[in-house]
């Protein structure tokens, strides 16, 4: 990925506006990598894994396995649901019973929560 590239060439300016327009931190390259892996820069380690904290703690689960976005789906709070896209969730998290926010929504009748969930690569099936 873009963000990989700038990691691993210590491009901290790049891997800064990545990481902030809401690139992976987590993706995977061919190698099985994650952009943390190629760093060498200590400013692009301290970007990255910033990052990987502030998902790490958005994407903390309760008893059922639900995260915030689950929830916010189930409440039909967009402006939360909204916030923690931007801030680059997981749209397909499953819980417990293997939903996904997008199940939640359409669950509720949330169509507006749906619609945002699937122009932020919510799978659908």
């Amino acid at each position: 990925t873009p963000l990989h590239d700038a990691c691993s060439y210590g491009y901290a300016d790049c891997v800064k506006l990545l990481v902030e327009s809401g690139a992976d931190v987590y993706a995977l390259n061919t190698d099985k990598q994650r952009p943390i892996d190629l760093c060498d820069d200590k400013a692009c380690i301290k970007i990255v894994k910033a990052k990987m904290k502030e998902l790490d703690h958005l994407a903390s689960r309760d008893n059922r396995g639900r995260t915030a976005l689950h929830r916010a789906c189930c409440e039909g709070d967009i402006d939360k649901a909204a916030s923690l896209l931007k801030k680059g969730v997981n749209t397909n998290a499953t819980d417990k019973d293997n939903w996904t926010p997008l199940h939640y929504a359409a669950q509720h009748g949330h169509l507006e929560i749906a619609k945002l969930l699937i122009q932020h690569g919510a799978d659908m099936n």
